[in-house]
């Protein structure tokens, strides 16, 4: 059997792989072909936005005030950034919902923000805790995309160290600490069982290690689950200072595809798959939407409501989570976007 390194043999999958851009794109479509992309969902909404005239209505009206707001968010500095970011992501969501085929006649509507942020005049940006409000936007859309929803108390930084486009430019104090994003790649059936590269583990995993180190990592990551030792060193990775290693896993009776899709999650589309952990409480991994719209959301609140505090973290002379954090303000514009057509075109199958 013929894989990618992923291990995926080529069969479509529900968002489909993100979309290809021309040569001046250098391979990858610019915000303003994703933004397109989007528009060209409204007049013929997919899933269940058709299914009643307000649902349809909901479904352009939203994506229409996302776009609005990510467009606004462009032309403003940082300081107030993330509060035009958080409200697009959170009219996005609303057009998620819309067009879900999980979401029945009553729980699609999304009502409040459904999550909270505490403790945000805390000098360390990283120890802001994040939980769902027990109920609203957060936890209904998790709800709909199979995902953790935070029922308890998280930190912004071990939030923030799950999202791909962050693995660079972690929030300072206290990263070390946190479970970050992993991958498995060059996956294989040896006929006995299943042989994959888990990659993105941290740089400390260095020879010689312990088993029980790697399986007490890996438990935060419910989709590897019954990974197993093989033979071999950690491989260090020094242009992304993370290491790797190879995981054995029984015998799989619906085929190394299927496979893949229960270990791994879409990020920016089907051909970009990651292996997130499970967070706050939860057996389930945080989907990256609501990845995003947990660290948009808390950014938003301390730009609000703590707007001194908030001006000292992106301070470049004063704060070393300056730079990181002009980072995610201007990756959101980039990244969000693809997430939210992603995201859409899943729920919609």
């Amino acid at each position: 059997m013929r894989c990618n390194d992923d291990g995926m043999t080529g069969s479509p999958l529900p968002g489909g792989n993100r979309p290809s851009g021309t040569y001046a794109d250098l391979g990858r479509p610019g915000r303003e072909e994703i933004w397109r992309l989007i528009r060209a969902l409204r007049h013929d909404p997919p899933g269940n936005a058709t299914s009643d005239a307000k649902r349809q209505k909901v479904f352009g009206s939203a994506l229409e005030q996302a776009e609005q707001l990510f467009r606004a968010a462009v032309e403003v500095a940082p300081t107030s950034r993330p509060i035009l970011l958080f409200y697009g992501l959170s009219q996005a969501g609303r057009a998620v919902a819309a067009s879900s085929k999980a979401a029945g006649t009553a729980n699609w509507e999304l009502r409040g923000h459904g999550i909270k942020a505490t403790e945000l005049d805390r000098p360390a940006l990283h120890k802001v805790v994040i939980r769902n409000a027990g109920g609203g936007s957060f936890t209904q859309l998790a709800s709909l995309l199979a995902s953790g929803s935070l029922p308890s108390s998280v930190t912004l930084g071990s939030v923030w160290a799950t999202i791909p486009d962050l693995g660079r430019h972690p929030l300072t104090s206290g990263a070390a600490a946190y479970k970050t994003f992993l991958h498995i790649r060059a996956i294989r059936d040896d006929g006995n069982q299943v042989v994959g590269w888990v990659g993105g583990l941290p740089w400390r995993f260095t020879t010689p290690y312990t088993e029980s180190d790697i399986a007490s990592y890996l438990d935060a990551y419910p989709t590897l689950a019954g990974s197993g030792p093989i033979a071999g060193d950690i491989v260090r990775e020094e242009e992304t200072h993370t290491a790797r290693i190879q995981r054995t896993w029984p015998p799989q009776p619906d085929g190394m595809d299927a496979f893949v899709l229960r270990s791994t999650t879409a990020y920016r589309g089907d051909d970009d798959r990651q292996v997130f952990p499970a967070l706050g409480g939860n057996t389930r991994p945080l989907h990256p939407l609501l990845a995003w719209w947990a660290v948009l959301f808390a950014l938003s609140m301390l730009a609000r409501y703590e707007p001194a505090a908030w001006t000292t973290h992106l301070s470049v002379d004063s704060s070393a989570d300056a730079v990181p954090l002009e980072t995610i303000l201007d990756r959101a514009l980039e990244t969000c976007p693809e997430l939210i057509l992603h995201t859409i075109r899943s729920v919609a199958q």
